[in-house]
């Protein structure tokens, strides 16, 4: 009742509460044989001692009803709550949808009531892809990767998973591993999905579509993911041709070849060539050489012919970033004179050497481009590198709204040396604001992980994707030059190489751009973005390592130079990314540290010196004391000896 603004309460009034498992009530799901454990609590929240009956009802979807409970005569005094229990085990028969519990209190011709929903589900439930579309930019040749997430929902059974492609040519080149997943309800899992393209490939778009197949106990679920391949031309176009005058030689003899090996894309790259003449799978004679190229070349190997009469083949074998490419022509041996040819020797063995590298946490990538209204994800992998268990390992992801982001698995417990991986999930909203998020990740228990960082571009097209592309291109290139400038003091051929790259893969994105091609100019500005972000981390890593060292050399400096300020200065200039100024108290250090190298060993040699003449200089002058001692010593005898005579 309410009297002008003041609002008097009922006298009576009792609130009634549903929880299901102990908890609130949300919607949660059940299997058949599994049992909903329901409780209703009553509390009087009015003025006076309430009495009543409690009746407890659980309906199915068709709102039949198939359970009641009813407690009677129940007395609630003031302030008081009491709670009533019951359950329901969902049975075979029961069908699948959303159950509603009514929780009715009757007292003094009024009713309280409260109401509490729960779904019924049922055999293998849904089967979700993620991606449903995958695009994949591959060169000749080579190879590209991505992974597929698969899950069920609303699941009360296991599923095991298979993966097929029937379409021509991507039935050949395409991998999956694994290629039978075991999922649980409501868990993600993954395979990853290469594809491999070959050298003689057609250029342009492939399509086909990948057959999710899911077997539970009861059903089977299907799903379709397109592949779209976009294969580009490949590194090095390699091309080998005996020329006409060494078509046929004779038996013994010297043969060699045109090896033109042709560049297609910026950068430096370790290449290794082989130059084999063969017969069938027989290596005859074998030279082999390593090279670092940024450009087109052509190479004349000379190898000698083999003793017997044929046609052989001379191949050559290009290798890099375990891409292997090859190409051969034919000439002839033929018998001109008898000629002993010496044995091949065996190529050496090449030995690669790995070095382990373990980190807390990494990221399948740094940058993430998607339409608003889509969704993308990556990867968070954690490694525990301690000798003890952690638990509760989770995740934690700011930069975003919190709604946009799906975390799989929400915790997990990791023993002594074991690792895990976190799918992380962003469903942006078509309503999102465009721009450049600047995603911080870590991994978190008692303690924390490192830190990466990751940029999620959001667009409303394409073309808006490309141009916020473009504004941080502008800015990484900028920030990139002026780490440059510490070329004055260390090494930064790597960034400048990888700033080069930058520019490269800048302009033909601007090429794809001005045709509209915006799909193509992204892949172009995406690879621009991650390599100017090279450049300054490669810089940066180099001046930590240069302030290491200089750290390290510190005690060689001399006392009278001021060189804890100069390397607390450097010191800073690193951790503000003053590239312009890093340079002056690197270079005053190194200074101090060469004439360190020569103060020290001065001063010591001086040291010597000066102490060896000391030594020398005393033994002289005990030297010249000697006769005069003596002297005395024979005058005091004699005096003892006269006066012996004189008594």
């Amino acid at each position: 009742m309410v009297v002008g603004k003041l609002v008097v309460p009922s006298p009576k009034d009792v609130e009634v509460k549903i929880f299901l498992d102990e908890e609130e009530c949300t919607l949660k799901e059940y299997c058949p044989n599994h049992t909903v454990n329901i409780k209703t609590r009553l509390k009087n929240v009015g003025f006076g001692n309430v009495s009543g009956n409690l009746t407890v009802s659980i309906f199915n979807p068709s709102w039949i009803e198939l359970s009641r409970e009813v407690w009677f005569n129940i007395d609630l005094p003031v302030g008081k709550e009491k709670n009533f229990t019951t359950n329901y085990t969902v049975r075979d028969v029961d069908e699948k949808g959303i159950y509603t519990i009514v929780s009715n209190f009757t007292y003094d011709s009024q009713v309280n009531s409260s109401t509490c929903n729960f779904q019924v589900i049922k055999g293998l439930g849904d089967l979700v892809v993620n991606p449903s579309f995958i695009k994949l930019r591959v060169r000749a040749a080579e190879s590209n990767s991505t992974l597929l997430n698969v899950w069920t929902e609303h699941s009360c059974e296991r599923a095991t998973t298979t993966f097929n492609i029937s379409d021509i040519p991507l039935k050949d080149w395409t991998s999956f591993n694994p290629f039978q997943l075991d999922l649980s309800p409501g868990i993600a899992n993954s395979t990853n999905i290469t594809v491999s393209v070959p050298y003689s490939a057609p250029l342009g778009l492939q399509r086909g579509t990948i057959k999710v197949r899911a077997q539970g106990i009861s059903e089977v679920k299907e799903e379709n993911v397109t592949l779209e391949v976009n294969v580009t031309p490949p590194l090095f176009y390699l091309n080998v041709s005996v020329p006409a005058n060494k078509k046929k030689v004779c038996q013994g003899d010297e043969v060699y070849a045109l090896v033109n090996l042709t560049k297609n894309y910026p950068g430096w790259v370790n290449i290794s060539l082989s130059y084999r003449i063969v017969s069938g799978n027989t290596i005859l004679e074998e030279k082999n050489e390593s090279l670092y190229v940024n450009e087109s070349l052509v190479r004349i190997p000379v190898l000698e012919a083999p003793s017997q009469v044929g046609t052989f083949s001379f191949l050559t074998i290009l290798k890099y970033d375990q891409v292997k490419i090859n190409d051969s022509d034919t000439f002839e041996v033929i018998t001109c004179e008898v000629v002993e040819r010496k044995k091949p020797s065996a190529p050496k063995p090449i030995i690669v050497y790995v070095q382990p590298k373990y980190l807390n946490l990494t990221l399948s990538t740094t940058l993430l481009s998607v339409l608003a209204g889509q969704e993308t994800s990556f990867y968070a992998n954690v490694f525990n590198p301690t000798a003890e268990a952690v638990k509760g390992v989770w995740l934690s992801v700011t930069g975003i709204p919190k709604d946009w982001l799906s975390i799989v698995p929400d915790k997990v417990d990791l023993e002594a040396n074991e690792s895990t991986r976190f799918l992380v999930r962003i469903k942006v909203p078509a309503t999102a604001s465009s721009g450049i998020y600047g995603l911080r990740i870590k991994a978190k228990d008692e303690i924390e992980s490192n830190e990466e960082s990751l940029t999620l571009v959001v667009g409303k097209s394409l073309k808006e994707i490309c141009d916020l592309l473009l504004s941080r291109i502008e800015e990484l290139k900028k920030e990139a030059e002026r780490a440059l400038l510490a070329g004055e003091c260390v090494n930064v051929s790597r960034s400048d190489e990888l700033h080069s790259s930058a520019l490269e893969a800048l302009n033909n994105g601007m090429e794809e751009y001005e045709r509209n091609d915006f799909e193509e100019a992204s892949y172009w500005l995406e690879y621009a973005v991650k390599s100017e972000e090279s450049a300054i981390a490669h810089v940066n890593v180099v001046l930590e390592t240069e302030i290491f060292a200089v750290n390290t050399s510190s005690f060689l400096i001399p006392p009278f130079y001021e060189a804890r300020s100069e390397l607390a200065l450097a010191q800073s200039y690193v951790r503000e990314r003053n590239y312009e100024e890093v340079c002056e108290p690197i270079e005053k250090l190194r200074k101090y540290i060469s004439i360190g190298l020569i103060f020290w060993p001065f001063l010591f040699i001086s040291i010597a010196l000066i102490v060896y003449g000391l030594i020398r200089l005393y033994l002289w002058k005990r030297g010249r004391e000697v006769p005069r001692i003596m002297e005395e010593v024979r005058k005091r005898l004699g005096m003892e000896r006269s006066s012996e005579s004189a008594s």
